[in-house]
């Protein structure tokens, strides 16, 4: 018996265990104990199944027991059984539980009854709708005189129109108002960087590792570590074993990886890892080489990579620590279409890291779905991550998104007229912006569209977007904000709603951490942010050149604002803010300044006090965002 017949007995024997088969089981097991005698997982499933099995010859019904059967003393199991008594040879003894002779065919005859009376009233009401069925088929047409003779003969039937395959053309050049579904060919490509996106989700998936064996039956090799960690998750449709080893006795160091999916790690070349640090977490990790193997994913074979990277509670993973794995994609599917004038780069990414592409954005943290890449060949963006989502908007085109990952291929068909209901957005969508769809759980893309576009009924919010505007001989101003808590705008055929947007912003100042033992000696840090009309903040606002180059970027955490600035004259001037107390009393005000070569706005205030209820207004003017002030409670950032 090789290994791949053992692993699949197993499965076999675990499933007939799950099902209280216990006895069927057990025969199965004891052929792979007698194969695999050091195998533990298949002697604690037979352990188990001996433990639980017990055989009632009357009616072969299983009982669970809490006392072993094992012989003691002994590592053997009982014999096969069946569950089944044989066919008896003689006329067994009527019991005092079985039924009288008379009252079975007494039953007998009751069946027979209700079975005729059945079969009556089913002939009664057949007959009924045959009668009415035939009351409303239409007269025979009388022949029509058309110059020809008619044959009196019926008529050869014709044979049935064949289903027509949708439409699809290559992904060339396009007039808006697409009539054809748009098929673009997709390449698959590994050692690429993940999208960077402005949702700030994870772009991996984490598993934690356990010094207990795995559940299933494998075949490892020779381990040298005295606690070795492992680890069974699931890529496509299979599960796959990877267990850390330390090959110097101290700290972890090697990863065996079935990479072949057969159960067996001994015919898998070992991966030997290698320390980097990671200075900006200020951690360090152990890096694997990247894994290149074949998944199957409903039923399809595809291509799939990945970078596994161990890491432990101080950096490094060590024996004894809790360690996790981190599986990091390392491949994705890139193509390119043309709309009208415009050519747009796709690539599709596996965020979630579990072998499956283009899952629809989910609000689930731990597994937020995956992300898409959308820009112009021919602009000055760079590739954004984007929620994954089955509706497009680009230009005056409402597409429905179908991915095709075995055929390797994304197919944009047009959404009929019908289906679609007009929305008025608070201004034209100078880039991008991404909407969430709570009725169908989804999400829409809109690239590049007009202040009118059409989607599909839903309950959309904003989720995050991005605006730009021309600035004179200098390059384009733009802007970036994600929502928090944005309102939901019901979008029906029967009324025509309008989402609102970005600007004006209004500046809210407050206070950011770390908070001081004491406010009234110890300054207060002050920050700022810009909230738009869909409660979205703005996470970053800046300057790209003629050449698509950062001449000037500011990004926003907590009330923070901290970037980069190339070109001194385009800096916005600091904004101001005027703090009041709960009397209307002006307390203190003053301006932001730019700290570190202006790579910081930032504020301090003293004497405040922290049993005092305070209003703050903020007053921050742009080149290009139009902005607000009113007085706001004075709260803290979080």
């Amino acid at each position: 018996m090789d290994k791949a017949e053992a692993r699949r007995k197993f499965r076999l024997a675990r499933n007939l265990y799950e099902e209280n088969r216990y006895a069927e089981a057990l025969v199965i097991l004891h052929q792979l104990r007698e194969a695999f005698p050091k195998q533990q997982n298949i002697l604690k499933l037979e352990l188990r199944c001996v433990a639980a099995v017990e055989l009632v010859p009357q009616n072969g019904e299983v009982d669970i027991q809490a006392e072993p059967l094992l012989p003691a003393g002994t590592g053997a199991p009982p014999l096969p059984v069946r569950l089944e008594d044989p066919a008896p040879t003689t006329q067994p003894t009527p019991s005092t539980s079985q039924a009288p002779p008379h009252r079975a065919g007494r039953s007998l005859l009751v069946y027979a009854i209700v079975a005729l009376l059945t079969l009556l009233a089913l002939a009664t009401v057949w007959g009924v709708l045959n009668h009415l069925a035939a009351s409303r088929q239409p007269a025979p047409a009388e022949p029509v005189e058309t110059g020809e003779a008619v044959s009196e003969e019926s008529p050869e039937p014709k044979p049935a129109p064949a289903v027509a395959s949708p439409d699809t053309q290559p992904a060339g050049p396009l007039a808006h108002g697409l009539k054809q579904v748009l098929e673009v060919p997709l390449a698959y490509e590994t050692d690429v960087e993940p999208l960077p996106s402005m949702l700030d989700l994870p772009v991996s998936r984490m598993v934690p590792m356990s010094v207990e064996p795995p559940e299933d039956t494998w075949w490892v090799p020779s381990l040298i570590a005295a606690e070795p960690v492992n680890a069974v998750f699931e890529l496509g449709d299979h599960v796959y074993l990877a267990i850390l080893d330390a090959t110097n006795g101290e700290n972890y160091d090697r990863l065996y990886f079935d990479a072949n999916g057969n159960g067996d790690l001994e015919d898998d070349a070992p991966l030997d890892g290698v320390i980097r640090e990671i200075r900006a977490a200020r951690t360090r990790r152990l890096v694997f080489p990247s894994v290149d193997l074949t998944l199957e994913v409903d039923g399809n074979e595809v291509p799939y990579s990945f970078v596994p990277v161990a890491t432990g509670p101080y950096g490094a993973p060590r024996q004894g620590d809790p360690t996790d794995l981190h599986i990091i994609p390392n491949c994705t599917y890139t193509g390119e279409f043309t709309i009208g004038a415009r050519t747009f780069a796709i690539a599709f990414d596996d965020t979630n890291a579990n072998g499956r592409f283009g899952e629809h954005y989910s609000l689930e943290w731990d597994d937020p779905g995956d992300f898409v890449g959308l820009w112009d060949v021919d602009g000055t963006a760079s590739p954004e991550g984007q929620p994954f989502g089955s509706t497009l908007v680009i230009d005056e085109d409402t597409l429905d998104v179908q991915l095709d990952i075995p055929g390797e291929r994304v197919l944009l068909s047009p959404i009929p007229g019908a289906e679609l209901c007009p929305v008025d957005l608070a201004q034209p969508v100078s880039s991008f912006l991404w909407l969430y769809d709570a009725a169908n759980d989804d999400c829409a893309v809109l690239r590049n569209t007009p202040a009118a576009v059409r989607l599909p009924e839903g309950d959309y919010a904003v989720m995050a977007y991005e605006l730009q505007q021309d600035a004179d001989e200098v390059g384009t101003w733009y802007v970036r904000a994600l929502a928090v808590d944005s309102p939901y705008v019901t979008v029906r055929r029967e009324r025509r709603p309008s989402l609102a947007f970005a600007g004006p912003f209004l500046a809210v100042a407050g206070i950011t951490p770390p908070l001081p033992l004491d406010p009234s000696v110890d300054p207060v840090h002050l920050g700022f942010i810009l909230v738009g009309a869909a409660n979205e903040h703005v996470a970053a606002f800046g300057l790209r050149d003629e050449k698509g180059d950062i001449a000037l970027e500011y990004t926003c955490a907590a009330g923070r604002w901290q970037g980069v600035c190339n070109q001194p004259a385009l800096l916005p001037q600091p904004p101001t803010y005027t703090i009041e107390d709960a009397g209307g009393n002006v307390v203190v005000s003053g301006a932001f300044r730019y700290e570190e070569g202006n790579t910081i706005l930032t504020a301090e205030w003293r004497g405040s006090s922290p049993n005092e209820e305070y209003y703050v207004t903020c007053d921050f003017i742009t080149p290009f965002l139009d902005t607000e002030q009113r007085a706001v409670p004075l709260e803290v950032f979080e």
